[in-house]
């Protein structure tokens, strides 16, 4: 159980892992369509290509570590909903190697936390979208555990990994604010306020020197390689109009209890593991005072620095999100991210724990063997039920109001509507289209192949246009009607439904 080296067995486990990780978030990726934001990153990505970098600007929220990310992929591998989705696929992939931060904790917690971060729910579902939240949970992770592993073995080396893991957070999103505090606070905990002063003193020459690289960094990516300078200001710009947003916009305001709710629908053993291990906790603290060895068992557990780093790290960030009024469901992975690498490491140490007190309790040691085989099948339990919930959140139910991941998404109906107008326009190629709503994001990325043709025009009068056109997508409330044309609807959205109407006899 205490092995800390990889053999081959466990060097081909990991391996299996991360395959069947890449493979589940990319299966099928064009189930589900583009979402708003999607389509919006898609065209910021075009963007780039005129300009030659990404130029930052704080109202468009976010920041453009993920559009170099994206472009990079996209220059490779076009313009594909795979390709575009890639980078979100390749972070959610890379999620599952961190944990061989720890490998000195054991092969079987690298493993397990690797297992349950492959095939979670909520991870797979955002690892098949393209904003940039998988990478900067996957950044997150690894600033985290940089920092911590830096904490406890004081490696020079581990300085490199915390200055360019916090810039490149800094530099994807706004939110690093929650995540800093919450590791902030997680390792004020584990370690205590004076040795963090210590450690901070004593490491204060190689601080400095990491402190360079990671300004480098950040202006550089906020400043598109020094060519930018406008977004180094904007950069300081970005803090502000996000924490205005939990005042200002009512429209994404949720209850406290919005993304627990969402948790105990799709990954509820992330929440029972914690729950079971202050259970257990409290029971051997009150057979201690009777027993020397359950005193060793809670003090195993009580003592470990890192399970009570990530278990204050994974506490705070709930809490923190769920306090803050402004929620969208991408965020949770915010939460998961953390609360998987707990449930997993909580699961290994509950094993060993057990298996320890059996074995000194008892003269059998047949019965720690019995421990040890209870739990892997829990592990073996839980890895089933996350598969489904997987399966239904990301193939079965890929989105709609039925899925709890998905939000203000796009509908199925303008994937007809598009296969309607592909079909239009194989009988008339030089077709014109007219784009007159207000909320048409994703339609640019998938009307791309004869953009030259489509004009976008929210306050248009079919009335007065209609000779210029030969499908005009409307708004639902458009009461035109004319003998020459046709009109169908369509839900676009859950913000948006449509008339489309089709001119019966095309003057082009």
């Amino acid at each position: 159980m205490k092995e800390s080296a990889l053999n081959n067995r466990t060097l081909f486990f990991l391996i299996l892992i991360i395959v069947s990780a890449f493979l589940l978030r990319c299966y099928a990726i064009d189930l589900r369509p583009f979402h708003h934001d999607e389509g919006v990153n898609y065209h910021f990505l075009r963007e780039m290509v005129n300009r030659g970098y990404y130029p930052y600007l704080h109202e468009n929220y976010h920041g453009p570590f993920y559009f170099y990310f994206a472009q990079f992929i996209r220059w490779g591998y076009g313009d594909s909903e795979l390709s575009i989705r890639m980078p979100s696929i390749i972070a959610g992939t890379g999620i599952c190697l961190l944990p061989m931060f720890f490998l000195s904790r054991g092969v079987l917690f690298v493993l397990v936390s690797a297992l349950l971060l492959a095939i979670s729910p909520s991870m797979i579902f955002h690892s098949r979208y393209a904003i940039h939240e998988m990478t900067f949970v996957f950044l997150s992770l690894w600033f985290g555990f940089s920092i911590f592993k830096y904490f406890e073995s004081r490696e020079s080396k581990l300085l490199i990994h915390i200055a360019v893991s916090l810039a490149l957070l800094i530099a994807t999103k706004e939110t690093f604010i929650i995540t800093g505090f919450a590791i902030f606070m997680g390792l004020l905990v584990t370690f205590g306020p004076i040795a963090f002063l210590k450690i901070l003193k004593e490491s204060s020459h190689d601080i400095v020197k990491s402190l360079i690289l990671f300004t480098i960094i950040l202006l550089g990516t906020f400043s598109a390689g020094f060519r930018w300078f406008n977004g180094i200001r904007e950069m300081f710009l970005a803090v502000p109009q996000w924490i205005s947003r939990n005042t200002s916009d009512t429209g994404h305001f949720k209850p406290f209890a919005y993304y627990a709710e969402i948790i105990l629908k799709t990954e509820p053993w992330l929440f029972y593991a914690p729950a079971f291990f202050i259970l257990v906790l409290s029971i051997l603290f009150i057979l201690s005072t009777k027993n020397k060895k359950y005193l060793e068992a809670f003090r195993s557990l009580f003592n470990d620095t890192f399970l009570r780093f990530i278990f204050v790290w994974s506490i705070i960030e709930c809490l923190v999100y769920g306090y803050v009024k402004y929620k969208t469901p991408w965020l949770i992975i915010n939460q998961t991210g953390p609360l998987v690498i707990l449930t997993g490491y909580l699961l290994v140490k509950l094993i060993n724990v057990f298996a320890n007190i059996f074995t000194t309790v008892s003269t059998a040691e047949k019965q720690s063997l019995i421990v040890k085989r209870i739990g892997c099948l829990v592990i073996f339990v839980i890895a089933i039920f996350s598969l489904i919930n997987s399966y239904t959140f990301n193939i079965k139910i890929p989105y709609g109001n039925n899925n709890p991941y998905s939000y203000v998404h796009t509908s199925s109906g303008i994937v007809r509507m598009l296969e309607d107008i592909e079909s239009y326009r194989k009988r008339i190629p030089t077709a014109r289209v007219l784009i007159g709503v207000k909320s048409y994001w994703p339609l640019p990325y998938y009307i791309r192949k004869y953009e030259k043709r489509v004009v976008y025009q929210t306050d248009a009068n079919p009335g007065g246009i209609n000779t210029q056109y030969d499908v005009m997508i409307l708004d639902k409330t458009a009461t035109w009607e004319h003998p020459d044309w046709v009109k169908k609807y369509y839900r676009m959205s859950d913000v948006q439904e449509s008339l489309v109407y089709y001119r019966l006899r095309p003057t082009r």
